[in-house]
């Protein structure tokens, strides 16, 4: 099974004002994978998507996307409804994943408190893990901290 991430529209500036590109989101989930992972894996993920940049707004997604690659692991999430129903989320449980978010231009990846045994309304940024992994891994500052929602 391949786990190839195919990267289109690697030059879109998803923070214009900042300079920074699909491909830097991208290169930047990678490198900070081995870190982040053991503080995001088995929590499912909201993702706040921007077709074109934050400066054109974004979207909130919860549903695994349709034509996701049948690797990326989802979990199955009780909605509150009547009738009831259930929401499947993306789990980012491995570097692929976690580059297969940037290629879907989610720039704020929202992780649930609890792991998928448990359930929880309550949601931390990814700028929170990021923040967490950099205060652990003083060695990750070499390649910035840019995550932001705006």
């Amino acid at each position: 099974m391949s786990r190839e991430v195919k990267l289109t529209h690697p030059e879109r500036e998803i923070w214009p004002g900042d300079g920074i590109t699909k491909r830097e989101l991208y290169d930047y989930f990678g490198a900070i994978a081995e870190v982040m992972l053991p503080h995001v894996r088995q929590r499912p993920v909201s993702m706040q998507r921007f077709r074109g940049s934050i400066e054109d707004g974004g979207f909130f997604m919860k549903e695994v996307p349709k034509g996701a690659p049948d690797w990326v692991a989802t979990v199955e999430v009780p909605k509150r409804t009547r009738p009831p129903g259930v929401v499947h989320h993306v789990l980012a449980n491995d570097r692929e994943t976690l580059q297969w978010l940037a290629q879907q231009a989610c720039g704020a990846a929202q992780h649930l408190l609890a792991t998928v045994v448990g359930q929880a309304a309550l949601g931390v940024g990814i700028g929170a893990w990021l923040g967490l992994a950099m205060a652990q891994h003083p060695d990750l500052h070499s390649l910035g901290s840019w995550s932001r929602t705006g």
